[in-house]
């Protein structure tokens, strides 16, 4: 009898534990996955328009990558030892950019410096901006509706917040982690949260999310633009192998023209992205 109940009790749990695994091995549909880990759960947009926040602020992204765009502007600077303003002046004219002076912030770096505009160069907006006004220890920072000029100690503490699509310059996510690395090593490595600076770097899906000044953003993207456009062609491939033990004799490998080491960020991004093995020449 005392067998019977006991057969019977290791039955029924054993009933239990399977209508346990199969609820559980159901996803939100109520198909049946065995026993893989639960989806995730799937989000579906709400039907009719969109909300009006995200139009709102697409526009403001628009409107913020206009200005950012017309800092690439060629510019034909000829200042010859002009009053800065006036020089501020002719490059919103030509530029066809609204340039405000920020009065209340430069009060004191106006007072004690009044060096006039003096370069002669064809270069982009940006530059000939720094050119004009590092002399006067000011600096401009990006608003939607155009520039706003600043002290460079209240220029450095603004940010603004940019997506960087990664599948133009990157063939999966592979790299992601090397390429951040690259980044904040490479790129204003000071100004990074993880050297206690304010500017941060991260990733969702294929877009790159960084919060940094203008400047830093300016320099990431001439960086990707560069893996994006030039495809390795700064890099010489060697017919022949390098003897070590590393690398096998049927491998081809790819000399560089830097003496960074083979477990640096910069070389295993540009590794992998090679698909060869890749050495730095002895």
């Amino acid at each position: 009898m005392c067998f019977q109940f006991q057969a019977i009790k290791f039955c029924t749990l054993g009933l239990l534990l399977c209508q346990l695994i199969f609820t559980s091995s159901v996803n939100a549909q109520g198909i049946v996955c065995g026993l893989q880990a639960p989806f995730p759960d799937t989000w579906n947009p709400p039907e009719g328009p969109q909300p009006a926040w995200i139009q709102l602020a697409k526009e403001r992204v628009e409107r913020t990558r206009a200005v950012r765009n017309k800092l690439g502007t060629k510019i034909q600077a000829s200042f010859d030892k002009i009053p800065w303003r006036q020089a501020l002046a002719d490059l919103a004219a030509e530029a066809d950019i609204t340039i405000h002076i920020g009065e209340a912030n430069i009060g004191e770096a106006d007072a004690a410096s009044n060096t006039p505009a003096n370069t002669n160069t064809a270069a982009s907006l940006r530059e000939v901006l720094h050119l004009a006004l590092e002399p006067n220890s000011l600096m401009f920072t990006v608003r939607e509706w155009g520039l706003e000029i600043t002290t460079i100690e209240q220029a450095n503490e603004e940010r603004l917040t940019c997506m960087l699509d990664m599948s133009v310059f990157l063939p999966d996510s592979s790299n992601t982690t090397e390429l951040v690395t690259v980044i904040t090593q490479q790129i204003d490595p000071d100004t990074w949260d993880l050297s206690g600076g304010a500017s941060q770097i991260s990733s969702i899906g294929s877009m790159l999310v960084v919060t940094a000044t203008d400047s830093t953003i300016a320099n990431i993207e001439h960086f990707c633009s560069q893996i994006a456009r030039q495809q390795m062609r700064n890099l010489s491939f060697t017919p022949h192998a390098i003897p070590d033990t590393a690398t096998p004799k049927s491998t081809p490998v790819i000399s560089l023209q830097a003496p960074v080491p083979w477990d640096s960020p910069t070389n295993k991004l540009v590794a992998a992205l090679s698909g060869h093995a890749c050495r730095w020449p002895m």
